[in-house]
């Protein structure tokens, strides 16, 4: 402890301001830490939510990180409900469905900044050179910051890669829904049976349509599970083929003959995207031209010619 307020005192250039600082630290640590170690141990043994998961029947299935979460989220979770309503609808879009996935989200956020400011803090405290209190307090702020926004981007990654897996079985399942509704098949029929077909190959998609079809056999209007879909995934060309549905319904034309006609419309959308792309191969493929095969291309052609006219010149 001396050597500790002994370093940090040369660096501030006050003795008693650095002590009485570290010593409000350190108090207000122990406190919070007491503080939260009652509150988690009161919640746990709380006779309410033993009853709660007796009555569940899901206490014994919960892993320590989950159960953790659940002691921390009223620390770790915001207050303002449209926030976390917002991040419960990008979990959903990620995969993540179970009913604790906000309180994990916000507990792995939580777990992260604190855990990588410490480690900032304790290699700051192993190095030789020592740093102003300045520098310490801003490292580990980034730190901080770092394992604040880690989550945030992760979850950004996975809604995207999720989307591009749902967008790659979206043919093929088009094309199995035409052919299960023209063979005589209903819609819920049709697909359950489609999911079925393309879990192999397009997991996420199936996913999705098993949780449309429960809904529609919960009792869901058809509809608004169908409007379910597009807002789990995010995708124009779920909102395109619900749309289509929900007009097919509505004025009860033949869904085969919808199907088939958007599924048409989508193959020619593809292939524009497609084209779109290879017209601007040409424009992306400029700078690593210029910048990586021009300049190795002009040393290689150039570089002996060069060095033979340096050679002339130094030997005038």
């Amino acid at each position: 402890m001396d050597s500790l307020i002994s370093h940090y005192s040369s660096l501030i250039g006050d003795f008693e301001l650095t002590r009485n600082t570290l010593v409000f630290i350190i108090g207000a640590v122990a406190t919070a830490i007491a503080a939260a170690t009652l509150f988690i141990v009161a919640k746990v043994n709380d006779p309410r939510n033993k009853r709660l998961g007796a009555i569940i029947h899901d206490d014994d299935d919960k892993s320590a990180f989950t159960r953790f979460s659940s002691s921390v989220e009223f620390f770790a979770t915001p207050n303002k409900a449209e926030e976390r309503q917002t991040v419960a609808k990008r979990l959903i879009m990620a995969g993540y469905r179970s009913t604790n996935a906000l309180s994990i989200y916000y507990a792995v956020k939580l777990v992260l900044t604190v855990s990588l400011a410490a480690a900032l803090l304790l290699i700051m405290a192993i190095m030789p050179h020592p740093l102003t209190f300045t520098q310490v307090v801003t490292i580990a702020l980034f730190g901080a910051g770092i394992g604040l926004l880690i989550p945030g981007i992760v979850l950004e990654k996975r809604i995207a890669y999720r989307a591009k897996q749902v967008m790659r079985g979206i043919p093929d399942a088009l094309d199995l829904l035409v052919t299960c509704t023209e063979a005589g098949l209903g819609l819920n029929q049709a697909l359950q049976r489609v999911a079925d077909e393309i879990r192999v190959g397009h997991r996420e998609l199936a996913d999705e349509l098993d949780v449309v079809t429960a809904e529609i056999g919960a009792g869901v209007n058809r509809g608004q599970a169908l409007s379910g879909l597009y807002k789990r995934t995010g995708l124009d060309e779920i909102r395109g083929l619900v749309s289509m549905f929900n007009q097919t319904m509505r004025f009860g034309t033949s869904i085969a003959d919808a199907l088939r006609t958007y599924a048409e419309e989508f193959r020619d959308r593809r292939t524009q995207a497609a084209e779109e792309k290879a017209a601007k191969l040409g424009t992306k493929m400029i700078f690593p031209l210029v910048f990586c095969f021009f300049p190795a291309f002009f040393v290689v052609a150039m570089g002996p010619a060069g060095i033979k006219i340096i050679r002339v010149f130094n030997g005038l």
